[in-house]
């Protein structure tokens, strides 16, 4: 009988968490997932990219941003690919989302602190398609072929 149970692979926990996805049960999809990885990192990236749609869909924009940075460590996720995904919606325009996306590395830091600008302009190169421009006036974010401004 023993021989019967099959241990739960990330494999299964991510393919059932894209399931719950797909019939618009995040809060779900999220716990499920979270539960799994018991505080431990994805090395795959793949159920991390999961929680992390999961997680911008029922609101918990520091969740999915923390997810969404370990998606793209493992490299499960492009910037480009996570900046056009429809479940991020929510996520698309928070200073930390923008700012791990263009490799910038806000992503610690406190909402209030990361929307204050140097007061010069300052681009950086993170990949051939994506750039970040920051100046008194704003924070511009380039990747691929989607441009994100967001003013002061």
């Amino acid at each position: 009988m023993a021989a019967a149970i099959k241990p739960v692979t990330v494999e299964d926990v991510t393919a059932a968490v894209n399931e719950k996805i797909d019939h618009q049960q995040f809060r779900q999809a999220q716990a499920k997932g979270e539960k799994f990885l018991d505080g431990k990192a994805d090395v795959s990236g793949h159920l991390a990219w999961a929680i992390a749609r999961a997680s911008a869909q029922s609101g918990d924009h520091d969740l999915a941003i923390r997810y969404t940075e370990q998606a793209l460590n493992a490299h499960a996720v492009t910037g480009p690919q996570a900046m056009v995904e429809p479940l991020m919606e929510p996520v698309r325009t928070d200073i930390r989302f923008v700012s791990l996306l263009a490799g910038i590395g806000q992503t610690q830091a406190a909402p209030a602190q990361a929307n204050s600008l140097p007061p010069t302009p300052h681009v950086k190169k993170t990949a051939p398609s994506t750039a970040i421009r920051m100046d008194g006036q704003g924070i511009e974010v380039k990747a691929g072929d989607i441009v994100i401004k967001l003013p002061n």
